[in-house]
């Protein structure tokens, strides 16, 4: 029965237990615990810094797999596909199958907390096959074929269920309580049998260059709260085509780019109102209105009431 052989990634066995394995990198003297749930099941605990190991392209030996990735923080960006990158933010679901090749990775954040479930159906032994069989009706098969039919990386959406779930199996990863971590990765699995995936995956990637641009056109955004920077500007700015930049954009930060940036420029000006005596007029330049009524205007579409109010609600509250 084939084995996922870690020593390709340049780890080495460092210490194993009935339930954990520990590798260290040999490179970084980075550590890596991968927690063994049921034959064939494993969850390896993400606590990567940005590390130069997995920048680089390799190739693997792997059999027959799929693997659930999900980010409690931190964004992981991965290039499976040549030319096609995907990213893992905070309570995203990723699932991938027989991908062999790594074209490029990276963290994006200072560092990235979550979780790899991998699953090789081939190595799982008949006495689980037939404990999920009895006691879930799950076959660990069947989803495998369920989620090869599929591209060989997608992202869930709109899965809350899922996302609960994650959580929880991630917290009790940090406690090492390995029973409540199977019933989890129980209940997750059998959660994606039962879901009908064709209905809530997405397929949507971009280019490495996209992104990177697309990450700088917010961060612009961030630094020039106080002028009036159209989408059509920033994709001029950046070389970046309306359409491409647009679904970038919400791909990336769940919200247009207009959307984003009215809400990002009210939260500063929320800020200012709350912490300082400056008249609003003021506030209103500071965020790129000229006049008090189209920045009042502005404010009420998100706070629902006027400046002067959320002012005096907020001063009210302190002195309570």
């Amino acid at each position: 029965m084939k084995e996922i052989d870690y020593s390709q990634w340049k780890m080495s066995l460092l210490y194993e237990n009935e339930n954990k394995r520990i590798y260290i990198d040999q490179s970084s003297g980075f550590k890596y615990t991968i927690y063994k749930l049921f034959s064939g099941i494993e969850v390896m605990h993400c606590n990567f810094v940005n590390n130069d190991q997995w920048s680089k392209p390799a190739t693997f030996k792997v059999p027959k797999y799929f693997q659930i990735a999900y980010s409690h923080n931190g964004v992981f960006q991965l290039e499976l596909n040549k030319g096609k990158t995907v990213w893992c933010d905070p309570g995203d679901l990723y699932v991938f199958h027989d991908i062999n090749k790594r074209h490029y990775s990276d963290i994006l954040t200072t560092d990235f907390h979550g979780f790899h479930l991998i699953i090789t159906p081939d190595m799982i032994d008949k006495a689980t096959h037939d404990y999920f069989i009895k006691y879930f009706k799950l076959s660990i098969a069947d989803l495998y074929k369920k989620i090869h039919g599929l591209r060989p990386m997608f992202k869930l959406k709109s899965f809350d269920n899922a996302v609960h779930i994650c959580e929880e199996l991630y917290e009790n990863i940090l406690e090492e309580m390995i029973g409540v971590m199977r019933i989890k990765t129980i209940e997750l699995l059998l959660l994606l049998y039962k879901t009908n995936l064709d209905q809530i995956h997405i397929y949507r990637s971009f280019t490495k260059e996209t992104i990177e641009k697309t990450r700088k056109a917010r961060a612009y955004m961030d630094e020039n709260l106080d002028k009036n920077i159209t989408v059509e500007y920033l994709c001029i700015k950046f070389d970046l085509t309306l359409t491409l930049f647009k679904n970038c954009f919400k791909e990336l930060f769940q919200h247009a780019p207009y959307e984003y940036y009215l809400k990002t420029k009210m939260a500063k000006a929320a800020e200012l109102l709350e912490n300082t005596k400056q008249d609003i007029l003021s506030i209103a330049l500071e965020v790129g209105y000229v006049n008090s009524s189209s920045f009042a205007r502005a404010f009420r579409k998100i706070y629902n009431t006027s400046p002067s109010k959320f002012r005096e609600n907020k001063l009210f509250t302190k002195t309570q």
